[in-house]
């Protein structure tokens, strides 16, 4: 269990409690009028678990995540920074891919999940500063990584490993996008197995390869031996039908002579 799990609670509620903050409740509006973020925030500020300054920077990552219009799609542009921004570290993160469309449109996309094991704090930290580094997530929330990475990292917690975060369009646009029950990091256990799959389906189409080659060969060395023998067994059988033709002549009395 992380130490940050108590902090996490503190800004988006017990998981199963009725104000737990994700990207179905966090603008539901409650009794009263305030929206669940707001009364989540309010109990957090009141009980100075958080000050002004922590409060307004978790409303601004919240407005870039979980509630507002501009969510939508938000942990997709935050997949694909996070894979360019570790590319060459020593512990890569790496973007999920997945299928979208139907028919002949379907292709692979970034999905925005990505293969991340968290297991340690060390490890939730080492996420929290690449997204806090690589996606617009934190941009303008005035939350510092000197100052704040504690809260940074608690809400970057929150984001990655919590149930509904984030949404997905499975089709189009035009057939809307449904919210993900699943938490936006995937174990590298998945990785490795697809990745796994993927060598064996490569040194079976090797494999396939080969032997098509080897067919090919096998072909053209039959075609090249008919372009030599239709030339020769049709002058043997020219030269057995002039021997034929000879044999069946009549020959005079007096061919001695």
């Amino acid at each position: 269990m992380s130490s940050y799990n108590e902090l996490t609670n503190t800004l988006f509620s017990r998981k199963g409690d009725r104000l737990e903050l994700n990207m179905e409740t966090a603008g539901r509006r409650l009794r009263g009028g305030n929206t669940t973020m707001k009364v989540v925030l309010d109990l957090a500020s009141r009980g100075n678990r958080i000050n002004a300054h922590q409060r307004k920077g978790a409303e601004h990552v919240f407005s870039r995540t979980i509630s507002g219009r501009s969510a939508n799609g938000w942990a997709i542009s935050a997949a694909i920074a996070l894979e360019s921004h570790t590319k060459n570290s020593p512990k890569p993160i790496v973007a999920e891919l997945r299928p979208q469309g139907s028919g002949k449109w379907r292709r692979l996309v970034v999905g925005g999940r990505i293969y991340y094991d968290i297991n340690s704090d060390s490890e939730v930290e080492y996420l929290a500063k690449a997204v806090f580094e690589a996606t617009d997530i934190f941009t303008c929330s005035r939350l510092s990584w000197e100052q704040d990475s504690r809260i940074i990292t608690a809400l970057v917690y929150g984001l990655f490993t919590r149930p509904r975060m984030a949404d997905w369009v499975a089709v189009d646009i035009t057939e809307g996008s449904s919210v993900e029950a699943s938490p936006r990091c995937i174990s590298t256990e998945v990785l490795a197995g697809i990745r796994r799959c993927e060598a064996a389906k490569e040194r079976q189409e090797a494999e396939e390869a080969v032997k098509a080659q080897k067919i090919r060969a096998r072909q053209e060395k039959f075609l090249t031996w008919t372009r030599t023998f239709i030339p020769i067994a049709q002058a043997e059988a020219k030269r057995e039908a002039g021997w034929a033709a000879l044999l069946d002549a009549e020959v005079p009395d007096n061919w001695d002579d």
